[in-house]
Order: structure tokens, then C-alpha cells, then sequence
């Protein structure tokens, strides 16, 4: 998808700092991130919601009634991951959403 604007993802060890990833990006990939503006850091196993990461089972009905809001973004804030599409499979679930915010992220720039 050629774009003028990206986010980079990226996992680390917990205790990592923001400024610990973006050190390493630039040793990494040294000459390929001049672009880079911030780098933020966040423990997700420490969120409030982390325990309900991703439902299973849903009672039947009660699907189509929550994922609409899931999708929904707030503000410039998209949604991304296993709990933020109308499919529910995991991995295949994510990439989907995933899919999604990209595009909408895309056409806006």
C-alpha cells in the first residue's frame, strides 16, 4: 500500500523504554528511519482490559450487537486487534482489523 504515512509496531522485552526501541530501530535499520518522530512505549499486559484481551464465545446474538462499536474510531484513534472485527479467530481476526485501519488511516492522508 504506498502511503506518505505509516505507524511501525514493534514488541520488546518488558522494562523496555521508548527511547531503549527507538535506539535500537536506528542501529537496525540505520539510514531507514529518519522519519521516525516519536516512539512510545506501553505494557499492555498491565491494562486495565488485558484480562479480556479476546472473548471466545459469545452467547448466540450478542455478536453483531458489540463489534460495530469496537470498529468505531474515537477521534484520530483507531482500533486494531482480535476484539476489533466482526470475525471471531484470533490471529486472522487481528490482521483483519489491522487491514482495516490501514486503509482508513491511508485514505486520509
Amino acid at each position: 500500500m504506498k502511503t506518505s504515512c505509516a505507524i511501525l509496531l514493534s514488541s520488546g522485552l518488558t522494562g523496555s523504554s521508548a527511547h531503549d526501541a527507538l535506539k535500537t530501530f536506528r542501529q537496525l535499520y540505520s539510514g531507514k528511519v529518519r522519519g521516525i518522530e516519536r516512539a512510545l512505549e506501553y505494557n499492555w499486559a498491565l491494562g486495565p482490559w488485558a484480562s479480556a484481551c479476546e472473548t471466545l464465545l459469545y452467547p448466540p446474538g450478542e455478536l453483531p450487537i458489540i463489534y460495530p462499536a469496537r470498529m468505531e474510531p474515537v477521534g484520530w484513534v483507531y482500533f486494531a486487534g482480535a476484539y476489533a472485527d466482526n470475525y471471531n479467530s484470533g490471529q486472522d481476526t487481528a490482521i483483519r482489523s489491522a487491514w482495516r485501519v490501514a486503509e482508513v488511516i491511508d485514505g486520509a492522508c
